[in-house]
């Protein structure tokens, strides 16, 4: 307990520290976001006037005072993109990007850790050189072009899935169940680019720690016990190994809101991701500034239940 207590009071110093870096590196930024909200030929008076209403005309310390003091009271400035406030923009996002990213971990872990337990069970064979191109292939293609690939195959020359969004636009659903469905089909080509792209870890991981694991001493004196095979891998070499799967899931878990940016931006799959690409096209600093700040609670709060879960995982961290 006091290992969590102690955790929770480095958070909020954490994103205080964040906010506060990112707040300093946006207003060091070239360009002026007032004058491309108002658009070519504004006059000098309307730029001024949007600078008073968003609050841009005030001394930078200020407009930091009052950006920290409207975070405690859940006022997370307005965005000059969507006009309407952060807050709302972001919340409305964040389920698509959460239904992605736990899709693409739901297939992304299982498979990487079957085939990295396939891979270590034959080492050095056609199988284990083949998983080991496989996925070092995945690992070396840009995140962007597995998207378009996948996209080109099954959308443009099979179509038999479709080519972006969330949803079909114009379609009148009759049911709930109906409206799933849709999304359901929408989803399957984003996962499944997101879990080829993260399933190489999973996959090297499991190899490498389950070789160490089958030649390590315990395992031997399990050999010499008579266990059978099949308990020897299950219940020793693959328990050890899922510990390191617990780290770098907990690592991508955390890295996800800005992980999938390149993969929502080619299937338009409008989540956190292609809201970062808009605020960043539009310069529209607020609406950057809250999705920095919701991403550094996300990240601390995530590492904070990773290293939670590992202590309960490993009864070594935890004694110690």
């Amino acid at each position: 307990m006091s290992y969590v207590a102690k955790r929770l009071v480095q958070i909020p110093i954490v994103v205080f520290l964040v906010v506060t870096l990112g707040f300093v590196l946006l207003k060091m930024a070239p360009g002026d976001p007032v004058s491309l909200f108002a658009g070519e030929g504004a006059s000098p008076q309307y730029i001024e006037t949007i600078r008073k209403a968003y609050g841009l005309d005030k001394p930078i310390p200020e407009q930091y005072k009052n950006y920290i003091t409207g975070i405690f009271i859940g006022d997370w400035g307005f965005s000059l993109t969507f006009e309407r406030p952060v807050l709302k923009v972001i919340m409305e996002r964040i389920p698509l990007t959460l239904l992605l990213s736990f899709t693409a971990f739901g297939i992304s872990i299982p498979l990487g850790v079957v085939l990295g337990m396939i891979a270590a069970l034959r080492r050095n064979s056609p199988i284990d050189s083949f998983l080991s191109s496989f996925a070092t292939f995945f690992d070396s293609v840009p995140p962007f072009i597995i998207g378009l690939l996948l996209l080109y195959a099954l959308s443009v020359y099979l179509g038999i899935l479709p080519l972006g969004g969330f949803m079909t636009v114009g379609t009148v659903y009759g049911s709930l169940t109906e409206r799933l469905l849709d999304l359901l089909v929408h989803l399957v080509l984003p996962a499944t680019s997101l879990a080829l792209i993260w399933m190489v870890g999973y996959t090297r991981v499991i190899r490498n720690t389950m070789i160490e694991a089958l030649q390590s001493d315990y395992v031997r004196a399990a050999v010499s016990r008579g266990i059978r095979h099949t308990s020897i891998i299950f219940k020793h070499a693959l328990r050890n190994s899922i510990l390191s799967v617990v780290t770098l899931a907990g690592v991508q878990v955390g890295y996800m809101l800005g992980g999938v940016i390149l993969t929502e931006t080619v299937f338009s799959w409008f989540g956190i991701g292609h809201l970062v690409v808009q605020a960043v096209s539009f310069r529209d600093y607020p609406l950057l500034m809250g999705i920095l700040f919701f991403s550094s609670i996300w990240v601390a709060i995530v590492n904070l239940f990773v290293d939670v879960i590992y202590s309960v995982v490993d009864p070594r961290v935890r004694l110690s």
